[in-house]
């Protein structure tokens, strides 16, 4: 979970969704089509049921007030200083500051306008078909009129074969900007004894595990070294949608990418979130004598080793596929 996200889980609004943006000089429709679930014109609040369609976990949505008559939600006023929009697949939603508390979310077709950036935070407005709303999204997902902009998301599922040994691996990757995006999600599912208090604290625990894979790399492209992309690989515990499901049993036990223990840390969860990447493992085994074998300075060796440059070579494919240039990993 991404820094600002987690802010808001503190809060207990964990977010996921999806949103477009538009200039405050003329309203540009979002990028997409009108999917997923807003607030109508009548002004009421979204179903659990439509709502979990964009956030596997959310806060109360805090309803925005109608103007006296007009049958249309008052946004609190803000001076439109710059021009903007997000990529659809990223934004975690519109939330309070700095209490991180969900006041509206979007997927798609709805107009945001870009109000003020200070912070770390761009203030925004958003029509939600009919029913406006204001809050904050991550400054880092505006990209500014005229700026590089964005590939679009896309779910890779392959087949991961290691001798004997197989599984699906499966993520989403975009990029926005110069950053690579990379979302996992996970549903935990804990046996009979493992409370659910439990499973909350490991969650934030393994979570963690993503600061290892983000960020150890650059992708560069080898006829500019000028133009170079950052991964973020942002790791997230759900209820629904998931990429991957782990069985969570009393530890300790021997721990495998489908069935993690209360025992496992960080460490071990970073490893097992290399599987689900595609990463095959790095240590001896008679039963996979074809596999590559690593000292113990790699995460797929040794669960406390690090992110390799070969781990980020499928994310650095795919960039030079999408571009049309040729990325290297450095």
């Amino acid at each position: 979970m991404f820094d600002e996200q987690r802010q808001g889980a503190q809060a207990g609004a964990k977010l996921w969704g999806q949103s477009g943006r538009a200039a405050p000089s003329q309203a540009v429709p979002a990028v997409g089509g009108r999917e997923g679930p807003t607030q109508g014109n009548d002004g009421q609040r979204p179903s659990a049921d439509k709502v979990a369609g964009v956030m596997d976990h959310f806060a109360e949505p805090v309803q925005a007030k109608k103007e006296a008559g007009g049958g249309k939600a008052q946004a609190p006023a803000a001076k439109a200083s710059e021009a903007g929009f997000a990529h659809p697949s990223v934004c975690a939603g519109i939330f309070d500051k700095p209490k991180g508390k969900m006041i509206g979310a979007t997927r798609g077709g709805e107009t945001l306008t870009v109000l003020s950036r200070a912070d770390g935070w761009a203030h925004v407005k958003v029509d939600l078909n009919g029913v406006e709303t204001a809050g904050y999204m991550p400054e880092r997902y505006v990209i500014k009129q005229g700026e590089q902009g964005s590939i679009p998301v896309e779910t890779i599922s392959r087949y991961i074969a290691d001798g004997p040994y197989g599984w699906d691996s499966q993520y989403d990757i975009w990029a926005v900007g110069k950053t690579v995006f990379v979302r996992l999600r996970i549903e935990a599912k804990p046996d009979a004894g493992v409370t659910q208090a439990e499973v909350d604290r490991l969650t934030r625990e393994w979570e963690q595990a993503e600061q290892k894979w983000s960020g150890a790399y650059q992708l560069v492209d080898q006829a500019d070294a000028n133009n170079s992309y950052d991964v973020r690989v942002d790791v997230q515990f759900v209820t629904k949608g998931a990429h991957h499901t782990v069985r969570v049993r009393p530890g300790p036990a021997r721990s495998n990418m489908a069935s993690w223990d209360t025992k496992d840390d960080r460490h071990a969860a970073s490893h097992e979130i290399g599987h689900m990447l595609g990463q095959r493992d790095e240590y001896p085994d008679p039963e996979a004598p074809d596999r590559t074998i690593s000292d113990s300075s790699s995460v797929m060796h040794t669960k406390t080793g690090a992110v390799q440059k070969r781990h980020y070579q499928d994310f650095c494919d795919w960039l030079s596929k999408k571009t049309g240039k040729t990325f290297e990993v450095r």
